[in-house]
């Protein structure tokens, strides 16, 4: 009887154990995504504080947009270099960001980050340096190759205390 009890429960047993397996190894391949995305983020930000624009630009897709705190959507690679190149002619230039949260689509394909980012710049009517602290939200999409590329960069301004964001 014993065994015929473990013989009629294997059908059931094992399709659990299969599918307990398969999403163990998607959440490891969501990790493994993960670390590999805020590799490129990270080097992203070095990329802008050592004003290498290729290394700034290199994760962003053909169509990529690029939204930044006081200017209008960027759409398109070239015209995303071009806004990255004007940030990156001011020297003082440096870029900070610190992941906050993160999440893998159930195909695998896409991902969001989103994280903190503080911007050291130089005030243009001041020509005072200046920080800037602000929230970023980028959707990055898995292209030939399985190289992570930015389809979407949205960053807003965030208040310092005792301000507005419109200040």
């Amino acid at each position: 009887m014993k065994h015929g009890l473990i013989l009629a429960a294997a059908p059931l047993v094992l399709p659990m154990a299969l599918l307990a397996a398969c999403k163990q190894e998607a959440a490891q391949d969501s990790g493994s995504a993960l670390d590999a995305i805020h590799q490129v983020e990270a080097a992203q930000a070095s990329a802008i504080t050592a004003h290498d624009l290729d290394g700034a630009v290199a994760p962003y897709g053909p169509e990529a947009v690029l939204v930044m705190p006081g200017a209008a959507p960027t759409t398109g690679f070239d015209k995303v270099r071009d806004a990255m190149e004007d940030m990156m002619k001011d020297p003082a230039a440096k870029v900070e960001l610190t992941p906050t949260a993160s999440w893998v689509s159930a195909s695998g394909d896409l991902v969001v980050t989103m994280g903190d980012f503080t911007y050291d710049y130089t005030d243009p009517e001041s020509n005072e340096p200046a920080t800037m602290s602000g929230v970023n939200q980028t959707v990055w999409q898995k292209g030939d190759g399985n190289a992570w590329t930015i389809v979407s960069d949205f960053n807003a301004a965030t208040a310092a205390a005792g301000e507005t964001a419109a200040e």
